[in-house]
């Protein structure tokens, strides 16, 4: 049994389990039980609407050290080959005791500490900015660095291209929870500006979304604004927008699978560092944050809607270059590193 170690509630939102599922996903293809544990009830709740059975742990979602002594024991006790660990809260201490009993893998987003982990995990396009070759050189981790490990879910290997003559119809998206209400700004932002007719908004809210009745009260003031929520077919609704408004997270990969350009926001401090790849590699146009400027960063997203729309060129230049990150391929590459290495161990 491969065991994997994720929270979401509506501080954290989804990001973490959703490409925890993604793995979990490839992993149950190539013929492998899987089970989540988490301490969180919404995030029970999304693995088991994906299949997946889930144990609730006694513990906190921001210290996993207090379930250390249960974790270990499960492990053993139900005779797990690995475990994957996706929270920024798994401590130094926590991976080591548990890697010394099973192969961890973590995902590690930061370069923040040196874990003694079997696997690290960082499919971010600012890795190449941590020295992981340095810091581990001497040590048996297996790093799996860089957008080719980017988790991807299934629909996205081989999902449609975007392709597009004008921009018309503009996906909003802030994944899984938005405390900031992003998204509502946005529309009102949006709708006092001229040319907001010209446009449709499509806007995606994720499952933990307090302002989904908020949302939907837009919608039925505005002609041109439909809203969807917990979508499972995203490859194909950003397919159909002619360009993007995201938050900065592994959506952004997913754009760049279909090809859509996009303008990308943040809302916490763990996505300040997508400026430094999409941005600065103009990949991507960087609107600004919500955290320091949120009405700065709504004229901005609002001027670079308006850019697209005028020059076709800087279209076609973004999505030629997003299309060139990803592939779609990064789960089935994750578990054909963590499968051979546990088969040739057998």
């Amino acid at each position: 049994m491969i065991a994997i170690r994720t929270d979401a509630n509506k501080k954290l939102a989804t990001g973490h389990v959703m490409r925890c599922l993604t793995i979990a996903k490839e992993l149950k293809k190539r013929g492998e039980s899987v089970v989540f544990f988490t301490v969180e009830a919404e995030c029970k709740s999304i693995i088991e609407a994906n299949s997946f059975s889930a144990v609730m742990l006694d513990g906190v979602w921001n210290n996993l050290e207090e379930e250390l002594d249960e974790m270990k024991g499960i492990i053993i006790k139900d005779n797990v080959r690995l475990l994957v660990v996706d929270s920024y809260y798994a401590s130094p201490k926590y991976l080591k005791e548990i890697n010394d009993i099973v192969p961890v893998l973590y995902v590690d987003d930061f370069f923040s500490h040196k874990y003694e982990v079997s696997y690290l995990l960082n499919y971010n396009g600012f890795s190449f900015l941590y020295d992981y070759e340095k810091r581990y050189e001497n040590e048996a981790v297996v790093c799996m660095l860089g957008p080719s490990y980017a988790p991807l879910r299934e629909e996205f290997a081989d999902a449609e291209k975007k392709c597009s003559d004008k921009v018309k119809r503009i996906l909003l998206l802030c994944g899984g929870g938005d405390i900031r209400n992003c998204l509502g700004q946005q529309l009102d932002f949006f709708s006092d500006q001229s040319g907001f007719s010209e446009y449709e908004f499509v806007v995606v809210a994720g499952r933990l979304n307090d302002n989904f009745q908020e949302l939907k009260d837009k919608e039925a003031v505005f002609a041109n604004v439909t809203v969807l929520v917990d979508i499972n077919n995203m490859a194909s609704v950003m397919a159909e927008c002619d360009m993007a408004v995201s938050a900065a997270s592994t959506t952004l990969y997913e754009l760049c699978a279909i090809g859509v350009p996009t303008i990308f926001y943040e809302t916490s401090e763990d996505q300040k560092m997508d400026a430094c790849f999409f941005d600065t590699n103009e990949i991507m146009v960087h609107g600004g944050s919500f955290m320091d400027d949120g009405k700065e960063t709504l004229k901005n997203i609002w001027k670079y809607i308006k850019d697209f729309t005028k020059d076709k060129y800087m279209w076609e230049m973004y999505h030629e270059r997003m299309m060139k990150v990803v592939d779609g391929m990064g789960a089935q590459r994750i578990v054909n590193t963590l499968l051979e290495d546990i088969d040739n161990e057998v």
